[in-house]
């Protein structure tokens, strides 16, 4: 039986891809439609691989990838019937994934990449732009303003572009999260040089759209001396191809999809369900000494142990299910914790005959309200509070176990007691309207 093709895991190149036959989910399907609107949205799946995308894109649009046409795409969706547009873009393409949160030389990094971006375009489209126009477009001092000499140009001779720019957003993600809000608004708002890069390529189809997208071939003179051949209707197709990354989150939960699903779904909104409540109970006192990441891989292991989080079936625990449950790897193998886990749930059974369920009793601690902290960054999140000092007695006082300070202020996070999501986060909450009436 021949090998299986290699699974290209994580591979960016989609040239690379079709050149050694490795197994690849053809999206080309996706082409037409994005042609067929002049602009589009386009929400990608997680895991779609965007990068390989863009990658796609160029190999299909760029007019230096023309000759590779049929290698790239023979047999591929769009490869039975070639769209008009194929071949016949300049394409400058600039990816934002390598630049880090060092302000110093930040701005610095990013005109010197860029500009190498774009004088590698020039060069590769040489016929399009002789001498003379690549110096112009070049000579310009900052990248926003290159890019206004070559929209300018290209308007004029009918050069069609497509900009293609990966990570856009990585920006968002890393400056926030290490330098804080302010460091990351210097440069996006205002005269900021990341804002001044985007508004040029964002405003100028409205500009062309508002003159129809065309010029006059003998509007004014050109300043090189030997222009490409005008066009009778010169016309410059703009698309601006963008990917997103995953929106920022709170700095802690990083690309691991258990952490982001936790993150997005679940930590910091408020629960009333009781045994949800004692779910969290459970995991959380599992997690001491340990990490939350270990026992959330470990959660399918203890909802089977403890038979759904039911406090009833774990109070009745005797100790041979102890020590099943203490050679089961599902679960973390420590005996303390495991009869913990029993007696919690008879504390919690209590509570619940005293108080009409764990919801009243965990809620009565805020009167209701949930505790929105909006930090500037995870720094200035504490370990433990007065408030979780306070439900650490109490609940130690009730017969609860592995509940100290610091696990019951990670029980208020998970519960929504308390929101901790950083101001950053997409999850934060939005400061309340103040009254000004």
């Amino acid at each position: 039986m021949p090998p299986w093709p290699h699974i290209p895991y994580g591979e960016t190149s989609f040239p690379r891809i079709r050149r050694n036959g490795w197994l690849y989910v053809d999206k080309t399907r996706f082409l037409r439609p994005l042609e067929d609107e002049r602009y589009v949205f386009f929400i990608r799946p997680r895991r779609f691989g965007k990068s390989c995308w863009l990658s796609l894109l160029e190999g299909y649009y760029g007019r230096h990838r023309a000759s590779e046409l049929e290698a790239l795409f023979g047999g591929t969706d769009i490869g039975s019937a070639l769209t008009a547009d194929r071949g016949r873009y300049v394409i400058v393409r600039l990816d934002f994934s390598a630049f880090t949160d060092k302000l110093e030389t930040l701005e610095e990094r990013f005109e010197g990449y860029c500009d190498l971006r774009l004088q590698g375009a020039l060069e590769r489209n040489a016929d399009l732009f002789p001498d003379e126009a690549r110096r112009h477009i070049l000579s310009h001092p900052a990248i926003d303003t290159k890019l206004n000499a070559l929209f300018e140009y290209a308007g004029e001779y009918g050069i069609p572009l497509y900009i293609l720019i990966d990570e856009y957003d990585n920006f968002a993600n890393t400056v926030p999260a290490h330098r804080g809000r302010e460091a990351y608004e210097s440069f996006i708002h205002g005269g900021g040089f990341y804002r001044n890069f985007f508004a040029t390529p964002k405003a100028e189809p409205a500009k062309r759209a508002a003159s129809n997208g065309c010029s006059s071939p003998g509007s004014r003179p050109s300043p090189w001396a030997t222009p490409p051949a005008r066009r009778t209707r010169p016309e410059t197709v703009w698309h601006t191809a963008a990917t997103m990354n995953e929106p920022v989150r709170c700095a802690w939960v990083g690309d691991d999809p258990i952490h982001v699903a936790y993150h997005d779904d679940e930590w910091c909104v408020p629960s009333h369900g009781d045994r949800y409540l004692f779910e969290m109970l459970i995991l959380e006192g599992a997690q001491a000494g340990l990490n939350w990441r270990l026992i959330l891989g470990k959660r399918e292991g203890y909802r089977r142990a403890c038979d759904g989080f039911d406090p009833v079936r774990v109070a009745s625990w005797d100790e041979a299910k102890i020590e099943r449950l203490a050679a089961d790897p599902g679960i973390v193998r420590n005996r303390l914790k495991i009869r913990a886990a029993r007696a919690n749930a008879r504390a919690a059974l209590a509570v619940i005959e005293e108080h009409g369920g764990l919801a009243p009793f965990f809620w009565s601690f805020v009167d209701g309200v949930p505790i929105v902290n909006r930090w500037r960054s995870m720094a200035e999140m504490p370990a433990s509070t007065p408030l979780s000092e306070w439900l650490s007695r109490e609940l130690k006082r009730l017969g609860f176990k592995f509940v100290g300070p610091t696990i019951c202020y990670s029980f208020l996070q998970a519960i929504g007691i308390v929101d901790d999501h950083t101001r950053d986060c997409f999850r934060c909450r939005p400061e309340p309207a103040s009254d000004t009436g």
